[in-house]
């Protein structure tokens, strides 16, 4: 499922996939678990390209459905980083 949104992508820990297949913590909120995959998480926006940032929060709201106020506000901080990069269909 989550390969129609992006590939595996290399980190130091494993790939975006892992993060969210192999790893359930991520719908576990509240728990040690969800803290270090949440802190994953926004380490991770900040390095991804301009239009994976798109594909991942496309992921996380239509998919996986995580609610997370610091996650949306890392990925808005990523996309707004990368504006002048977007074309409309990444703004749409």
């Amino acid at each position: 499922m989550a390969d129609d949104y992006f590939p595996p992508f290399a980190l130091k820990d494993g790939n975006l996939m892992e993060m969210f297949e192999q790893n359930q913590a991520w719908k576990q909120d509240g728990t040690p678990e969800y803290e270090q995959w949440r802190e994953a998480m926004i380490e991770l926006t900040t390095k991804l390209n301009f239009d994976a940032v798109v594909d991942l929060a496309l992921y996380l709201s239509f998919e996986a459905k995580v609610n997370d106020k610091y996650i949306w506000r890392a990925i808005e901080s990523a996309a707004l980083h990368n504006l002048h990069l977007y074309e409309v269909k990444h703004a749409c």
